[in-house]
């Protein structure tokens, strides 16, 4: 039987420079809702619940913090910072408010997450961002999916029964209108600390 692989990085000292979207406090509250009813399913020791201070949409990740090693280190963005910060408003200007709807609950072996519908458009903004940081910032990652982790693993358990339970549970039906980016240096895994 599969089961969950947890993740050992949870609550532990990091580095990492994020680009996020945090959900508005309706579309928080919704996804509180919705983590109430998963944490039903699985004994609670299992599961890592990220809080609500702590829910976000990863859109870039400058400075990943699953990198094996480090090539920009907390000293070096100090240098970086600033010159960041700007070209990072100047990309992001011309785009309009992202809409996210339409969005799959995914139970996999990693983590428990949300899977919106692809916004092109963030999705066009992920390209500018990529054009700026291939010659900057040699550990980026750029996120495959657009998603938002409700939950990680502290134990394994078989996931499958959480997948069957899950899939009985309500439609996602908020929209979360995005017009508001952070830039986050990341001090603890993941984003339970940091600081603009």
């Amino acid at each position: 039987m599969s089961v969950s692989i947890p993740d050992p990085q949870v609550g532990q000292p990091t580095f990492a420079i994020d680009i996020v979207a945090r959900p508005a406090p309706a579309v928080a509250q919704a996804l509180a809702d919705l983590q109430d009813q998963i944490e039903a399913f699985a004994p609670a020791a299992a599961l890592h619940r990220v809080p609500v201070s702590a829910l976000h949409l990863s859109v870039y990740q400058l400075a990943w913090t699953r990198t094996p090693q480090i090539v920009v280190g907390p000293h070096d963005w100090a240098a970086l910072e600033a010159a960041t910060l700007a070209a990072l408003r100047a990309l992001s200007a011309p785009y309009p408010a992202f809409a996210l709807q339409q969005a799959q609950l995914r139970v996999g072996d990693k983590a428990i997450y949300l899977q919106f519908s692809p916004d092109p458009a963030l999705e066009r903004l992920r390209d500018d961002m990529d054009g700026y940081a291939a010659s900057r910032f040699p550990d980026r990652n750029r996120p495959q999916i657009q998603h938002i982790t409700l939950f990680r693993y502290r134990e394994a358990l078989p996931w499958q029964p959480l997948v069957q339970a899950c899939s009985a549970l309500s439609a996602w039906q908020q929209t979360w209108r995005i017009d508001q980016l952070e830039l986050v240096h990341e001090t603890a895994y993941p984003l339970l600390a940091g600081r603009l």
